[in-house]
């Protein structure tokens, strides 16, 4: 590498900026591995936007259980998570269609004072409703409303639709006057 050989080395900000490459590109999760794994070799201290980085890339290529992994280890490191890895956790969880997980993370967003992004709420809500829990979906949905949390149509809408197929319809039509009454 040039800027080794010339005697500069490379920070965490500039592994970071590379992983945030790799990010959503599906053919470059093993290239975000090697990179971790040169920091560790060249002694430079990963963040939490490192870690985020790696897993958002392994997430993005399919490789849910290595992006899950890759986020429990972070869990376990005692780096301080932030909203955008919490963001991420949500996903990761979806990936793997476990919706427990995706649950946990957003109380846990709620506990750290972090505000739930709208889109990490449909993930949460959308996972719910594929695992066929319907009733998660709506508390998710209820929560969020509760917490001051945005939300949008497709929040909603998976929600409902969720209530439509798996529990009773009165569900599914006070999750529509909720809607109306959002002004959505």
């Amino acid at each position: 590498d040039e800027s080794h050989a010339e005697g500069l080395s490379p920070s965490v900000v500039s592994y970071n900026t590379a992983l945030g490459a790799c990010g959503y590109d599906s053919a470059n999760w093993a290239r975000a591995l090697r990179l971790t794994a040169e920091m560790g070799e060249r002694r430079v201290e990963p963040s939490v936007v490192t870690h985020s980085a790696l897993i958002r890339s392994c997430d993005a290529s399919g490789q849910w259980r290595a992006a899950l992994r890759l986020l429990l280890e972070l869990r376990r490191s005692g780096l301080e998570l932030d909203a955008k890895a919490c963001n991420i956790g949500v996903g990761v969880y979806r990936s793997g269609g476990q919706w427990e997980g995706a649950l946990d993370f957003i109380e846990e967003m709620r506990w750290r004072e972090y505000q739930p992004e709208v889109v990490a709420h449909n993930t949460a809500i959308s996972v719910c409703a594929a695992g066929l829990v319907w009733q998660a979906a709506l508390l998710m949905l209820s929560t969020a409303r509760r917490a001051g949390s945005r939300l949008d149509v497709i929040g909603y809408n998976t929600a409902i639709s969720s209530a439509s197929q798996g529990g009773p319809w009165e569900q599914a039509v006070l999750q529509m006057e909720g809607l109306r009454l959002c002004g959505l």
